[in-house]
């Protein structure tokens, strides 16, 4: 019976609250060119096993070149094919400039540069676009992951360089970020055996200030 104040109690349901979905865990390589991360060192590649292992993970490789592009990824592809990956899972080749990224403010959580910033062909200014865009796009917190294998720049210079091009927004990534898995996979993707002074810098974006807005 119902009460006589006209109450009525709240019905009950069995619905449950769907978790909500994790964002995707976006990496983005900037002149990935003919051997992409993921291809690099053939198939014993532990990167190209973490994409596929984790369906959270999405990883772009960017080139303006489509000649190195379209090469790179028929390498990955045909490597792929005899490790029976679908050379298009959470993969994409996409021709962009790294100074004039297309992906929005904050989007992004890893930004990869291997051997750019230390290649000589590419001018300074364009250098400084590249890690300022680097900046914009990733989220509060993300990675910027810089590889550099044949620079003839020294780590403090590549430092230099990232801080007078991103007003300061990066800093060291703290060690107990990186994971074993991620070490071990930089001491491979280095070679130092071949390039001894080779290096990886991680640095994070700082997080932003309460009520700041990032730049878009």
């Amino acid at each position: 019976m119902g009460r006589e104040d006209g109450f009525r109690p709240p019905e009950r349901t069995n619905a449950v609250r769907e978790p909500e979905k994790e964002a995707a865990y976006v990496v983005v390589e900037i002149g990935a060119g003919e051997e992409p991360l993921p291809a690099a060192l053939g198939l014993t590649n532990s990167y190209r096993r973490r994409i596929h292992d984790n369906p959270n993970m999405q990883y772009v490789a960017l080139d303006s070149d489509p000649e190195r592009l379209r090469s790179g990824q028929n390498y990955l592809a045909s490597m792929d094919r005899i490790r029976r990956f679908d050379p298009n899972e959470r993969i994409r080749f996409e021709l962009q400039e790294g100074e004039n990224l297309r992906f929005e403010s904050g989007s992004v959580a890893e930004i990869v540069l291997r051997n750019v910033l230390g290649d000589m062909d590419v001018e300074e200014h364009t250098k400084k676009t590249i890690i300022a865009e680097a900046a914009r796009v990733l989220k509060p917190g993300g990675t910027l992951k810089i590889i550099e294998q044949i620079s003839p720049l020294a780590r403090p210079e590549v430092l230099a360089l990232v801080a007078a091009s991103s007003g300061g927004v990066f800093v060291s990534a703290e060690s107990n970020t990186i994971s074993e898995e991620d070490r071990k996979f930089d001491e491979e993707i280095l070679e130092l055996k071949l390039h001894p002074f080779a290096f990886v810098l991680r640095l994070q974006r700082k997080p932003l200030d309460a009520g700041q807005v990032q730049n878009v």
